[in-house]
């Protein structure tokens, strides 16, 4: 409505001007870890923007493994490790929207490729549990791989006394000449899949005692059956040995004899 200061003149409407909504954007798209394994989930992260406050409802999520189109995890978030292996390389991309409008399509600027995921080993263990000084000691573990891979170049190390058996690096069984009574035996083993090692694992036994044992028993002297006389006393001969090197007790030993199948 004009005025000239003392008048006013007739009032005049502009024509009307509708106010559209704004599509909605996004930016900051990146996938979390950086440098996931086999093992790790990935996650889509991003900043949705819109200059009218509107909330986000409904936006558009693609994800791509080696260039193609993943449809079964479309507007996934999070991308369960199941998914993925070792060698893939994953991206996303992203289409905002407000409810009313989409906005532009943005895809996320690095590929993440999935790494190997390093081996596991479980049950270690030296066999047998309850090893003497005549007993072969054997290592025995479960070797496990979530890519599959197989075991390649593993570290063994065995441990007597707690010193390193330099010499024993790497077998899975050990002689039962390098070992005596009493002594404590411990293996460390740190798997590997020829491209990651896991990580050190220990178990340990006491070697414990062997029983002696005897050969060569004679009556009198005698090798095998023989007669004596009636006036001569019996007396027992044999040769004792023990492979830990335990001298004979005789006061523990037992000696039983049979006389027509009698025990005396």
């Amino acid at each position: 409505q004009p005025s000239d200061g003392t008048n006013f003149g007739s009032k005049q409407n502009s024509s009307a001007t509708l106010i559209y909504n704004a599509a909605p954007i996004v930016s900051n798209l990146n996938i979390t870890p950086s440098f996931p394994s086999t093992s790790i989930d990935l996650i889509a992260n991003y900043t949705f923007y819109d200059s009218d406050n509107d909330n986000e409802d409904g936006t558009q999520i693609m994800w791509y493994k080696n260039g193609v189109l993943q449809p079964n995890l479309n507007d996934s978030l999070v991308i369960d490790s199941t998914y993925t292996e070792k060698g893939d390389e994953w991206f996303f991309n992203v289409c905002p929207y407000d409810g009313e409008n989409y906005g532009d399509r943005v895809s996320s600027q690095v590929n993440i490729t999935i790494i190997n995921t390093p081996p596991t080993v479980s049950n270690v263990q030296i066999l047998p549990a309850n090893a003497k000084t005549g007993d072969d000691l054997i290592l025995n573990y479960v070797f496990e791989d979530e890519d599959g891979d197989i075991e390649n170049n593993s570290n063994i190390r065995w441990y007597k006394n707690d010193a390193l058996q330099s010499g024993l690096n790497n077998l899975t069984v050990i002689n039962a000449g390098n070992t005596s009574k009493g002594e404590e035996w411990k293996i460390s083993i740190k798997t590997s899949d020829g491209e990651d090692d896991g990580i050190w694992t220990n178990a340990s036994i006491v070697i414990a005692n062997t029983p002696p044992s005897v050969t060569d028993v004679r009556i009198n002297n005698f090798n095998g059956p023989t007669e004596l006389n009636s006036d001569e006393d019996l007396e027992v001969s044999f040769l004792y040995s023990d492979i830990d090197g335990d001298p004979q007790v005789n006061g523990s030993r037992e000696i039983l004899w049979y006389k027509k199948n009698q025990t005396h």
